[in-house]
């Protein structure tokens, strides 16, 4: 009977778990987690605004020089796009060539850059000439006329 104790101890012995238990952590709030985001990825931000929406998303306008950002989060906080803002001279230069090149005597106006997960940069760009305004977009090597407008 001894020995039946002694086996049955022994197995005990070697059930305890082979994990250490697990840590709680206190929950991280939405506004804390876009603000940590756009902290780390947009320095140097002025006049920066926080906005809640009605469905409970999150974002924020600022400026940077002559862009305007805005970074819209979801409601847990998570990134979801940016829209950036800025003057034509601002547009990269290898979009700009294909713009130029691809609509001779236009210039370029005025961007604005969409950037999301997973996708190349969208860039809407606005042009014109003496007679007309067209609104483009950009996106890898194709362009598509979104708006063309005759100036009066």
């Amino acid at each position: 009977m001894l020995l039946a104790g002694l086996f049955c101890l022994q197995l005990t012995m070697h059930a305890a778990p082979l994990t250490s238990p697990v840590k709680e952590m206190a929950p991280v709030r939405a506004n804390d987690r876009a603000i940590a985001h756009f902290s780390a990825n947009y320095q140097g931000a002025q006049n920066v605004s926080w906005y809640t929406l009605s469905n409970e998303n999150i974002y924020c306008i600022s400026h940077k020089g002559d862009t305007i950002n805005r970074v819209f989060y979801d409601k847990h906080g998570f990134w979801k796009y940016t829209l950036l803002s800025y003057p034509g001279n601002d547009l990269p230069r290898s979009v700009k060539e294909m713009v130029t090149d691809y609509f001779k005597c236009y210039r370029v106006t005025s961007v604005t850059e969409v950037r999301a997960h997973n996708i190349e940069p969208v860039y809407v760009v606005n042009i014109e000439n003496d007679d007309n305004i067209k609104v483009i977009r950009v996106i890898g090597d194709d362009i598509d006329v979104q708006q063309d407008m005759e100036k009066m």
